[in-house]
């Protein structure tokens, strides 16, 4: 509930433009923080899901989950965006396209058309003659007066996402899956025309 709140007074705060992204997330040690077993995840996602769903659609809050219990709660302020606003759930296409959710891809843009292609054919498998919800490319570009000072510019840039990217898996000594930052090397970045410098 808020959870709901908060995103309802964002809705109003921008006029109804507010966009709400949504996920298990990726990294189990920061699961584990939040004391979810890794059996715990996938249910834990849903039924959150489900309650802040509800929490953005009613004007009085009742659940009655494994992991969360609600009883009349007073729901006191309605987004704008009816029945909400819009959803993105990136990393899951099968997913985000059953529950009608926008998603984002990585990677070099060959790969970025292929899998937005897929995202819509699995809309129109899942939700035959709906609108399809939008698929975002997500690409690193930095432009400088010449090549070797956007280089240098993007290499710095890289080792700073990459520390703030994955601080938990370096922590717990992990490698973080479908690593982003192809584990800060930015000239294999580069190379696979993840980054454009």
């Amino acid at each position: 509930a808020p959870a709901g709140r908060g995103i309802c007074i964002l809705d109003h705060l921008t006029g109804g433009r507010l966009d709400v992204g949504v996920g298990r997330g990726v990294s189990l040690p920061e699961q584990e923080l939040w004391g979810l077993a890794p059996s715990e995840i996938s249910a834990t996602y849903e039924e959150s899901l489900a309650v802040l769903l509800e929490a953005l659609n009613t004007d009085s809050l009742s659940y009655a989950g494994d992991k969360y219990q609600f009883k009349d709660v007073p729901v006191l302020l309605a987004p704008v965006q009816r029945p909400h606003p819009p959803l993105w759930y990136p990393g899951n296409f099968e997913y985000a396209a059953r529950r009608g959710m926008n998603s984002v891809v990585g990677g070099p843009i060959p790969i970025q058309v292929q899998a937005m292609a897929k995202y819509h054919q699995l809309c129109e498998l899942v939700r035959p003659g709906q609108p399809h919800p939008t698929v975002a490319g997500i690409h690193t570009i930095y432009i400088a007066p010449t090549d070797e000072e956007a280089q240098a510019r993007m290499k710095q840039a890289w080792v700073a996402f990459t520390a703030h990217l994955t601080p938990l898996f370096r922590k717990w000594n992990l490698t973080p899956p479908k690593d982003p930052t192809v584990g800060g090397d930015v000239a294999a970045a580069m190379g696979a025309k993840l980054l454009l410098a």
